[in-house]
């Protein structure tokens, strides 16, 4: 009898592009994240990978911006404008808007864990 279990708990895609690599996730196994730190892991294994084909730039997605703040990534800010014609959609799109600015929170915090290098 195996006393393993084999259990998918989440996996990864890439995207090869020029001189980029785009890191995907499609689910992961929540509770298992919870005690492995799984998708940190994941954000690791898309670097290394990303390193180890010579690409100069990783795409890590617009989700969990903490975890790529502490993997040593820095953002990059996209502006989406959309044209509302209704005044009540155009009040509940900005009441939207306000609302996921604050849903990132007070510990939002960008870090660079990485020296500056000097010149």
């Amino acid at each position: 009898m195996d006393i393993f279990c084999r259990k998918l708990i989440g996996f990864t895609s890439f995207i090869d592009r020029d001189h980029e690599l785009e890191f995907h996730y499609i689910g992961i196994d929540y509770a298992f994240n919870q005690s492995h730190s799984l998708y940190f892991n994941m954000l690791f294994d898309g670097l290394e990978n990303a390193i180890n084909v010579g690409k100069k730039e990783l795409e890590l997605g617009r989700t969990a911006r903490e975890a790529k703040a502490n993997l040593g990534c820095r953002p990059v800010y996209f502006n989406d404008f959309i044209r509302i014609k209704s005044k009540t959609a155009k009040l509940l799109a900005d009441w939207i808007g306000g609302r996921f600015q604050t849903a990132m929170g007070e510990d939002w915090k960008n870090r660079h864990p990485f020296k500056q290098a000097k010149v």
